[in-house]
């Protein structure tokens, strides 16, 4: 995110949301009805004109083949385990770069049964919270937001004077970052949450493979992944090497791992009536308990 500008990869996730929200229950990958108002008035034009949708996802299609399906399919996934891990007992929820995800508050018995904790830069929640504060008409007691500078604070200072307890049992979710990060970057919020849990806590976060860093995934989508994000001065510095996550986690402390690949997300949410979408094959998401 920019200086004073809103996250332009928070507000396209948003937008992917919003599009596939509008689809019929029995075909619809996830389900946020709040995306919409992150939108800017651009995007919530295009999202409300079918036609317009439509071109604007062929070509989207052709310049990042299967990103759509990918980002709807992680939604969905994570949405998921959220729902696990209440039946499992958390009760806390901590969003690392939250950007607009709307969990907390469209997730059945989150805002009854977690108190949720969402980091991120100062000025990518200040429009969040506006945004939500229209809707809602009140801030949420459920939600606190918990604001970094990642350039001058850490994680584990800024939440210790949240308010959070890292005695009991909680869900980390860590989407959309990893990989343009530093591999120090990564393990050093990885550190945090092994040595700050509950017993029974989790983490779940997307990854790229170590092929697409170096440039010789030859994987459905990775190419023009890759080259799009170098155009935009957003390289990936982060990878994991193919079959690697459950060893590269059991290393740093993580058990109980639970990998799904583009593969597995496919024949988990794309079937039947979704049976001719494709999902990129050059990463995957990823549970694992401390």
């Amino acid at each position: 995110m920019k200086q004073g500008k809103p996250s332009m990869t928070a507000m396209g996730a948003a937008a992917f949301r919003a599009v596939e929200s509008m689809k019929p229950s029995n075909v619809r990958v996830c389900y946020d009805p709040y995306a919409d108002i992150f939108l800017s008035p651009p995007l919530r034009a295009i999202r409300k004109s079918r036609t317009l949708t439509r071109i604007v996802m062929f070509y989207l299609n052709i310049k990042l083949p299967g990103i759509f399906n990918e980002i709807v399919a992680r939604t969905r996934y994570i949405d998921d385990r959220v729902i696990l891990s209440i039946n499992e007992g958390m009760t806390q929820l901590v969003i690392i770069g939250a950007g607009y995800d709307t969990r907390a508050h469209r997730i059945p018995n989150v805002k009854e049964r977690m108190r949720s904790f969402e980091i991120d830069h100062p000025m990518a929640q200040r429009l969040k919270i506006e945004r939500l504060n229209q809707l809602f008409g009140k801030m949420s007691d459920h939600v606190i937001y918990v604001p970094v500078d990642f350039e001058k604070q850490t994680i584990r200072n800024a939440l210790d004077q949240s308010g959070y307890d890292c005695s009991q049992k909680m869900l980390f979710i860590w989407e959309g970052v990893s990989m343009y990060i530093t591999p120090e970057a990564v393990d050093e919020t990885l550190s945090f949450v092994v040595t700050h849990y509950g017993k029974g806590s989790g983490i779940i976060f997307n990854y790229c493979f170590q092929s697409l860093v170096d440039g010789t995934c030859m994987l459905f989508g990775a190419e023009k992944f890759r080259k799009y994000v170098m155009k935009k001065e957003e390289p990936i510095l982060f990878g994991i090497e193919e079959g690697k996550i459950e060893s590269f986690l059991k290393n740093r402390g993580f058990g109980h791992v639970k990998d799904a690949t583009g593969k597995e997300l496919q024949q988990l949410y794309f079937t039947g009536p979704n049976s001719g979408r494709c999902l990129p094959e050059f990463g995957g998401i990823v549970y694992a308990t401390v």
